[in-house]
């Protein structure tokens, strides 16, 4: 606090200190009026009603607020940047920063309403939209690793849906008392997640298999869960060849294919 002594005038260092504070306080405060009409003032004050921890920047320790974009360490605990300061101090850090964002803390009371899990998966597309949903990133050896790029909850819905709607087509395109199994032999990955979600909003059964399945016991599942379509992963090919040979009866139709890594690590 500054004590103002009677029949002194204010020093010219006193009035750039007090100019400065008040420039500081308006801007903190647009922020703030910013990040609120941005995601709408209820939604605002809820995000810091349940917020169980607020993150501040590692450098000019300023407040993230809902939304705001950052760059976190991938291997220091609690470090991050806020976009005013990667630029200069991401040379200065000695590992790699990945982007991220604030989330947005929304009412989830929504998702007790639902009546199965397939309502609930589609509320929650809705209820988090915006928000990043899946991540992926390339995987190529003895290269530091980028950044993640990101599938929002809308856009991981609206290909599910697509997924599911196709799957749902062929089907129903089938015999009247066949089965209707999905299987999916693949890593998890994010095409794995989605044709999960696609089965999921569809009410189409999911037959789920690891990756290291052998040919025996691929052959095995095709005769006892009759499955008509096969999300597979291509360096899987000849496994699943090998199995349809072996298999002494089948009802798969359908193999959709999935472009993903042959590493076991390139999750």
């Amino acid at each position: 606090m500054f004590a103002l002594t009677p029949g002194r005038p204010l020093c010219v260092g006193t009035l750039t200190l007090l100019a400065v504070g008040a420039s500081t306080i308006l801007l903190w405060l647009r922020r703030w009026f910013e990040s609120a009409l941005r995601v709408g003032p209820r939604r605002f004050l809820f995000h810091f009603r349940w917020s169980q921890r607020l993150e501040f920047c590692s450098r000019c320790v300023r407040l993230l607020l809902p939304l705001d974009s950052l760059n976190r360490c991938g291997r220091c605990e609690n470090f991050t940047l806020c976009s005013n300061c990667v630029s200069r101090a991401c040379a200065a850090h000695d590992h790699d920063l990945f982007e991220d964002v604030i989330p947005l803390i929304v009412d989830q009371s929504v998702l007790t309403k639902a009546r199965c899990t397939a309502e609930a998966l589609s509320l929650a597309f809705k209820l988090f939209g915006p928000r990043p949903c899946l991540g992926w990133r390339p995987h190529i050896a003895d290269i530091p690793a980028s950044n993640y790029t990101w599938m929002s909850y809308s856009s991981a819905e609206d290909i599910a849906l697509d997924l599911g709607c196709a799957m749902e087509a062929l089907v129903q395109a089938s015999p009247p008392l066949a089965c209707r199994f999905v299987g999916l032999l693949c890593a998890v990955c994010v095409p794995w997640f989605i044709t999960d979600f696609s089965c999921t909003l569809k009410g189409l059964p999911l037959v789920p298999m690891h990756r290291a399945t052998s040919v025996e016991q691929l052959a095995h599942i095709l005769v006892e869960t009759q499955l008509q379509i096969l999300v597979a992963s291509w360096h899987l090919r000849q496994t699943v060849v090998l199995a349809t040979t072996k298999a002494s009866r089948t009802s798969l139709r359908h193999v959709i294919w999935i472009d993903d890594d042959s590493d076991a690590y390139a999750m």
